[in-house]
């Protein structure tokens, strides 16, 4: 079964989602080879060339372990979504006790204020 995904190619100065279809290669070419060869030809766009490596890696792994590259590509997807979803995670969670954390200074810089405020007033009245 063909796998479809979705790779971030260069046109130029600008990066586009391209979609990509991933079957079992022969051994001889790289798994993205002739869709790059298609996209640098005919859209002029380019993979980047960490991304071939990367497909070339899972392919020399599933070769040695004598597992469906297809199957590899998937679950090697998967976690690096699981991975930037977790991430992404815990940015939200750190900005937000950030913004916790300055609204607590704020408020409390507002007491100190008032509290001195209360002590400057008292002081007067007494004074008087």
């Amino acid at each position: 079964m063909i796998k479809q995904l979705t790779i971030n190619c260069k046109f130029k100065t600008t990066s586009t989602p391209v979609t990509f279809y991933v079957g079992d290669p022969s051994d001889d070419n790289n798994p993205i080879h002739f869709q790059s060869k298609w996209l640098s030809e005919k859209k002029g766009g380019a993979i980047p060339q960490e991304t071939i490596d990367s497909f070339a890696e899972l392919q020399k792994i599933a070769s040695q372990n004598r597992v469906s590259f297809q199957e590899l590509c998937s679950f090697a997807i998967e976690e690096l979504s699981d991975k930037k979803n977790t991430l992404a995670q815990k940015q939200r969670i750190h900005n937000n006790l950030l913004a916790i954390e300055k609204r607590e200074e704020e408020r409390m810089g507002l007491n100190q204020n008032q509290n001195s405020s209360t002590i400057e007033n008292n002081q007067e009245a007494n004074e008087k």
